[in-house]
């Protein structure tokens, strides 16, 4: 199940907009999750 998400930064001299306007401005993320982990030590430890 994917979740979505909003993130923003913004400037200390920016002015405050609020929470309505702030959606409306931030688009929305989608979460696809965490990677798939495999099995310690990984494939890694055997590459050259």
């Amino acid at each position: 199940m994917a979740t979505s998400y909003r993130i923003a930064t913004r400037k200390e001299e920016d002015r405050y907009i609020g929470p309505a306007l702030w959606r409306e401005q931030t688009p929305q993320q989608e979460d696809r999750g965490y990677p798939i982990l495999r099995d310690a030590p990984g494939t890694y430890v055997y590459q050259q």
